[in-house]
């Protein structure tokens, strides 16, 4: 009782302090676990306290079977007999993933947000509640860290963000553990909680053990850790704002790089719909520090111009894929490709990584990263790159970046495949009009 009553004070002086629970209506994000369950209780404990009303939401995400079905009954039968408006959505999780290239993970957490979302706008419910807590948070800033973690992926889970409430952040999964079995709560369990293939539950089952160890209260530490850096983050945001309307080259060649990274993220964001990744943002800055005429693809079909005097970014149809990069590559220039490659012209076979035919090139040469569907004909065959790149068991994650040589007809050669027939010089044996290309690791 003494846990129980120390647990819920903390809860409503987070709440309090975080304003999370001034809004009329809270539809919660129920998936029927520990975390999901305990968070629906306390809402509804203090429904009328604090004058709001609750609603929960259940996916069914299509991938479980029978466990599903049980999840879903669960969440039901828990809400009917707590007098908790309930709502079953469903989804075909497993179809998505296929059909958009991605991993089930993140599908199902893309799919649940926009499910929540569209369901709260439908029924005016101002908030949304999810369960995250402390040891989630752990867990998102060491993945954020393993894929190469910015300031701004530092701050991990904010405990208030676009209309999302997390009450439960400020705790351990354990602690959350504790008060369910404290107030005899029912809750279910997600069998592939334990599958360590899914990143996430790698980490959890592996790392924070380990950090465990080092320090006990290792989640307390990441929530300090969290907050500052959220702030440094916003001081930065606050620095950066006095110059997203500026589009001198030269104004903005003079910002400290911390600075200019972070107008160039903001300048992004207004006017695309999805994230950029860091090594878009550092080719930005290495192009205006250079201050010569560039032009440069970015995801959302965004293009980035460069000029001596100005740089703006802005929205034209493209023929990339939405992740893709694009550098045309000039004679005596190096290009830094995605801030993995150098890639330059060479004047003699023995340094060089590709050898070309001129006569057989279209327009300027560039490089970019894949596209989905690349082919190019090599061998006398039209062939899927994609597939001649799994035969050569390169890494997922290399092929990503990899850069793909091409002109305005498409591509010329890929690293670790042979150049396309109509640049090869083999097929050319009396031509003396070659371009040498090389390209190395930074």
């Amino acid at each position: 009782m003494i846990f129980a009553e120390s647990f819920e004070k903390r809860f409503l002086e987070f709440a309090d302090r975080n304003q999370l629970l001034s809004a009329p209506s809270v539809l919660v994000a129920f998936s029927g676990g520990a975390d999901s369950t305990v968070l629906l209780h306390l809402l509804k404990r203090y429904e009328s306290q604090y004058g709001y009303s609750v609603t929960a939401l259940h996916v069914d995400h299509g991938i479980r079977g029978e466990e599903a079905l049980r999840d879903a009954e669960f969440c039901q039968t828990f809400c009917r007999r707590h007098d908790i408006p309930f709502v079953l959505r469903k989804t075909d999780i497993p179809a998505i993933a296929e059909e958009r290239g991605t991993g089930l993970e993140e599908t199902a957490r893309v799919e649940r947000y926009r499910i929540l979302h569209e369901y709260a706008q439908d029924s005016s419910i101002e908030t949304i509640a999810t369960a995250h807590n402390a040891t989630d948070n752990l867990e998102t800033l060491v993945f954020h860290l393993a894929r190469g973690m910015s300031i701004h992926g530092a701050g991990g889970i904010h405990p208030r963000r676009n209309g999302i409430i997390r009450p439960l952040l400020p705790f351990s999964k354990d602690e959350i553990l504790a008060y369910a079995k404290g107030e005899n709560l029912p809750f279910v369990y997600d069998s592939t909680n334990d599958d360590v293939s899914f990143t996430r539950n790698f980490i959890r089952h592996n790392l924070l053990p380990a950090l465990r160890q080092i320090n006990p209260d290792v989640e307390a530490a990441a929530l300090r850790f969290s907050e500052d850096a959220r702030r440094s983050d916003g001081f930065l945001d606050s620095l950066a704002l006095q110059y997203i309307d500026n589009t001198e080259t030269q104004v903005l060649a003079d910002l400290d790089d911390a600075i200019l990274s972070r107008v160039l993220l903001i300048k992004y964001r207004s006017i695309a719909n999805n994230e950029i990744g860091r090594n878009h943002i550092d080719t930005l800055v290495r192009l205006i520090r250079t201050q010569k005429h560039k032009r440069l693809s970015l995801p959302g079909k965004i293009t980035a111009i460069v000029t001596p005097s100005e740089f703006h970014l802005t929205e034209k149809e493209s023929h990339l894929d939405e992740d893709s990069c694009q550098i045309t590559l000039t004679q005596g220039e190096d290009c830094i490709f995605l801030n993995r490659y150098r890639i330059r012209f060479v004047d003699s076979p023995e340094n060089a990584t590709f050898t070309l035919c001129k006569a057989g090139i279209n327009g300027n040469l560039f490089v970019r990263t894949r596209n989905s569907g690349d082919t190019y004909v090599a061998g006398g065959m039209t062939r899927k790159i994609k597939k001649l790149l799994c035969d050569r068991k390169i890494p997922l994650d290399k092929r990503q970046s990899l850069p793909f040589l091409c002109d305005s007809l498409g591509v010329l050669a890929v690293l670790g495949l042979p150049v396309a027939d109509r640049v090869n010089p083999d097929k050319y044996p009396h031509s003396q009009d070659l371009i040498y290309i090389q390209i190395q690791d930074t």
